[in-house]
Order: C-alpha cells, then structure tokens, then sequence
C-alpha cells in the first residue's frame, strides 16, 4: 500500500482545538481586534436606515391621505409591466433592508416578518399582472377618497411603527 501523498509531504501536527488550527487562528486574530466603535457604528447605520424607511411610509402615507388624486395620478403610470418590475425591485430592496435592519430595532422578530412581507410583496406583483393591477386601481379609485384615506391612515400608522422602533432609547437620569 502506498502512503497518501499529503501525509508524506506534511508531518500532522497535533491541534488542540479548531481555534488553534493554522488557517483559522490568524483570521480569528483579526475578528478579535475589530474594534467595538465598528458595531455601534453598524447599528447606528442599521437604525438610521430604519428610520428613513419609516419617514418614507409616513410621508407616502399621509400623500394617500391627504391628496388622495395625487396618490391615484403617481400610481397610474406605474400600471404596465415595466413599472410593475420596478415596483417588485423597490419593494424587494425594501424588504431586504428592513430584514438587515431588524436586530438594530426595539421588536426585532416583528420588523423582521415585516421585511419578509414587503419580500414576497415583491416577488408577487411580475406574476400580479398589469391588467389585474389596473383593474385593482380602478376599483379602489371608483370606491371614493374614504378607502384611499383608510390606507394612507394604515401606511402612516405602520410608519409610525417603524420610527418607534428604530429610534434610539430615551436615557433618564436618576435622582
């Protein structure tokens, strides 16, 4: 029987555990020395982040509630199949960045359902239609303001949340 090549060329030394091994011990070197400033910058962006996409619903919110034709002329020209794969990509990044953003929340768990959400929103208006998706509008623009002020008064509402979320803590003093 011949002997395996690699065993000839290098003698196995003996490793205690993984963390010792050769390859792994200068990367986890490197892990270590991330300094703590590079999480609580992280988190800072993450929340940050969280808070934009929250003013955004509440600012698309409150245009749905208070400029319900507004809303409907903005929607209109989104109603073909190019538009709806452009409606998929935004809702889609915006899933994923509220799905990153979640440990950095106050209800991580909850922000990251709503991200999974907005994902498979996403990933379901292409197979939607544009046909469908008109016929939709058509039916919420031919119901009245009032239903268009019902979802602008939810989006605000769900946007209200994530700014709730993801600001920073109230420190109080002691006395």
């Amino acid at each position: 029987m011949r002997a395996a090549v690699s065993d000839t060329l290098q003698p196995r030394l003996p490793v205690q555990s993984v963390r010792e091994a050769p390859i792994v011990a200068p990367v986890l070197a490197r892990v270590k020395s991330i300094p703590p400033f590079a999480y609580l910058l992280k988190g800072l962006i993450m929340r940050a982040l969280g808070l934009v996409i929250g003013a955004l619903v509440i600012l698309v919110g409150g245009i749905g509630f208070a400029a319900p034709d507004l809303r409907l002329a903005l929607e209109r020209p989104l109603i073909t199949p190019a538009g709806l794969y452009v409606v998929a990509v935004l809702r889609i990044a915006l899933g994923l960045a509220l799905a990153l953003a979640a440990p950095a929340s106050r209800a991580p768990r909850t922000v990251r359902v709503l991200g999974l959400i907005v994902i498979i929103a996403g990933l379901a208006a292409p197979w939607f239609g544009a046909a469908r998706a008109q016929a939709v509008l058509d039916r919420i623009a031919s119901a009245g303001p009032s239903l268009m002020r019902v979802d602008g008064s939810v989006a605000m509402a769900l946007g209200g949340f994530l700014v709730y979320v993801f600001r920073a803590p109230i420190r109080r003093e002691r006395n």
